[in-house]
């Protein structure tokens, strides 16, 4: 354990006598989150006002297709429309308290199975069910907007005295009139975010694009002390002591983790000092997404170095591999647009399961900060083991 603790200190002094990593490690993971403080456009601004609005569609007739259209089209509200299959009632309302508390909808609308039967029948009451939140003087207009609706398709079915078909013709009559509106999907699934999410996203983004060239720059450097430790035939000299490799690879670990966690409590501390964060996302979220990023480029960067050896040709590389990931991980640009090979490509970029997975938490997705911290750690074992395979290589050619 002496040995231990005498290499952990002797790279944490080394890390810190250098003014680029001081500056890597604690001032510009501050100074990141000043980008979620970027105003949104003026169309945006313009969205900020609208009721935010999801509908559970059971229904899945032309009927209720056309009341959600009809919705879309009334720039009072922005309408996301949940996609993933039929739920009941009480699971709607779990899916509703989630999304109150991790993004800016806090009004549900519920369209049961039985809503084109109700209006058929001739039923005028309970059609729909409304979940709120409560406090938003909106809600009562889009009470309003619906129960107009609502009292069209009473009308059609009066005049059609209950026969399915007339009154099918009526409502296509009336859908034919309308202008038809697109579901904006996250793609690989059924989530749906709005104007404001996507712009949201785009400034998490932009963070992760920073982050990504610090949190590799900062692994450089211990792979810098890797590196001259190998040049002055360190690991020669710990092969031949009771140290093992395992304990050598250990420290580098540690200390790959402890400025990882300094780097976590400066964006905390931005946060907190710059009033917030404006992309969706609690900052606990922020933080373990980036502090699990980290981890991965950390042991890329030691892989680096302990295959090529030299600190000029790693950092070339690091840099190739910051701009190539960032580009391909949609991170500047929409990923979704891009031939499908591209897609395919970018599910191997650490950052592109940050982007999903932050959109998975915008849109109230299950469990989706677990899957990627899943996936990270995957990475992480994969790389430590080609480290050590490494290590273990350069101590028998020194």
């Amino acid at each position: 354990m002496t040995g231990f603790f005498t290499m952990f200190k002797y790279n944490l002094k080394l890390i810190m006598r250098n003014r680029a990593a001081v500056i890597l490690v604690f001032l510009i993971p501050l100074l990141s989150t000043l980008i979620f403080k970027i105003p949104f456009s003026d169309e945006s601004n313009d969205d900020e006002i609208k009721l935010n609005v999801m509908i559970f569609d059971n229904s899945k007739t032309d009927m209720s297709k056309m009341l959600v259209s009809s919705l879309k089209e009334n720039k009072c509200f922005y309408v996301d429309v949940y996609d993933q299959g039929k739920i009941t009632m009480d699971d709607a309302k779990k899916i509703s308290e989630e999304k109150v508390n991790r993004s800016i909808t806090n009004t549900f609308i519920y369209i049961p199975d039985s809503f084109y039967d109700d209006v058929i029948s001739g039923k005028d009451k309970k059609l729909i069910k409304f979940l709120t939140r409560g406090g938003d003087d909106r809600f009562d207009m889009l009470k309003e907007s619906v129960n107009i609706s609502l009292g069209s398709y009473s009308m059609f079915a009066k005049l059609s005295r209950g026969n399915r078909s007339e009154f099918d013709k009526l409502i296509k009559k009336l859908s034919d009139n309308k202008t038809k509106c697109k579901v904006k999907s996250i793609p690989g699934g059924n989530a749906v975010l709005s104007s404001i999410q996507e712009e949201q996203n785009e400034n998490f983004g932009y963070f992760l694009a920073i982050m990504t060239i610090t949190l590799m720059l900062s692994s450089n450097f211990i792979a810098s002390i890797f590196i001259e430790e190998k040049d002055n035939r360190v690991l020669k000299r710990i092969g031949l002591t009771k140290c093992s490799m395992v304990c050598y690879a250990s420290v580098k670990m540690i200390i790959a983790l402890t400025v990882l966690g300094i780097q976590s409590i400066m964006i905390a501390v931005g946060i907190k000092m710059f009033g917030g964060s404006d992309v969706g996302l609690s900052s606990v979220d922020i933080i373990v997404i980036i502090f699990f990023m980290g981890i991965v480029f950390s042991m890329l960067s030691i892989v680096f170095a302990s295959i090529f050896g030299e600190l000029y040709t790693v950092n070339y590389i690091v840099f190739f591999i910051a701009t190539i990931s960032t580009l391909l991980s949609g991170l500047y640009f929409p990923i979704d647009k891009t031939p499908m090979w591209m897609q395919k490509v970018a599910l191997i970029m650490p950052q592109r399961w940050a982007i999903l997975s932050a959109q998975g938490i915008m849109t109230g997705t299950y469990n989706v900060l677990y899957i990627f911290m899943i996936i990270m750690i995957s990475y992480t074992v994969l790389l430590m083991c080609l480290s050590l395979f490494s290590l273990k290589n350069k101590i028998i050619e020194s």
